[in-house]
């Protein structure tokens, strides 16, 4: 395991280093963060817990600091979206101004001075972290160890679960997400201990982590419509959009939650039981 979170790191440290299409290589290295911390939490129970927490918030904190230009560029997918559908030319021609806009914001964050302080501070951080995690030692990560990192996941994502079910609320699917995606991760760093048993699994957190993806870029799309509201311009091609936006919202939360209730059957319990029996 420790190899691995040392090539995700690795790979991270290559793609900071570039100096075209940036925010592809900020996602990239967005994602290897993420991978790492989906394997920190499958391990956690062989860690020292201190080291759990440091390793872990080295990751998440680095993240964050590269999110704008991340968020920007999902916006900008998600208006995409839109165009390739609506039919109403003042709609689309507001949705082009506003793709415009967001280009050119993300555009001017990448071409800034405090940008580019962010993103050597970030690989040097990367670059300085290769020891401790060389150095990092965990007490005994076997089958169980492992199958008890994915019962707290899965557990957490059935609480989450249920408390969308019971009342969906937009913070809420987000969080659900989040352990989806930690899930979805691990199963694909154990699928070779035995695919034909572990790839259906990971599969299917796949496709539902890519709903919830989706879900979530809509809320922040609506929020970006919330703000422009008030400088008073398109205001109706905006509501129109925001109704638009709403339902689709709905409908993935509609399916998003059918689909989770088939996996998030199983008792945690018996989730990290099976688990640690699969990867023995």
């Amino acid at each position: 395991m420790i190899g691995v979170i040392l090539y995700y790191h690795h790979i991270a440290i290559g793609h900071l280093g570039r100096k075209t299409n940036i925010h592809d290589h900020i996602h990239e290295t967005r994602l290897c963060c993420k991978r790492i911390r989906s394997l920190l939490r499958l391990g956690r129970y062989g860690m020292e817990p201190e080291a759990y927490d440091q390793f872990n918030a080295f990751y998440r904190d680095n993240a964050r600091r590269l999110s704008t230009i991340r968020d920007l560029t999902a916006l900008s997918e998600t208006v995409d979206g839109f165009r390739e559908s609506v039919r109403q030319e003042g709609v689309k021609r507001f949705l082009s101004w506003h793709k415009y806009h967001l280009l050119k914001e993300r555009s001017n964050i990448i071409k800034s001075n405090d940008f580019e302080i962010i993103k050597s501070e970030v690989r040097d951080a990367f670059l300085q972290g290769i020891q401790d995690i060389k150095e990092l030692r965990l007490k005994d990560v076997h089958a169980g160890i492992m199958g008890q990192g994915l019962q707290k996941i899965y557990l957490r994502g059935q609480k989450q679960l249920e408390q969308n079910l019971e009342q969906p609320d937009d913070h809420a699917m987000h969080q659900w997400r989040k352990q989806v995606k930690y899930l979805w991760y691990q199963l694909v760093y154990l699928d070779s201990l035995w695919p034909a048993i572990i790839r259906p699994f990971a599969m299917q957190f796949r496709e539902l982590s890519k709903m919830l993806g989706a879900h979530h870029d809509l809320v922040v799309f609506q929020e970006a419509l919330n703000t422009m509201k008030q400088k008073g311009k398109y205001l109706q091609e905006i509501r129109k959009v925001d109704k638009n936006c709403q339902l689709r919202k709905k409908r993935l939360e509609q399916a998003s939650l059918a689909f989770g209730e088939k996996l998030f059957f199983i008792p945690s319990h018996s989730w990290g039981s099976l688990m640690a029996l699969l990867i023995r």
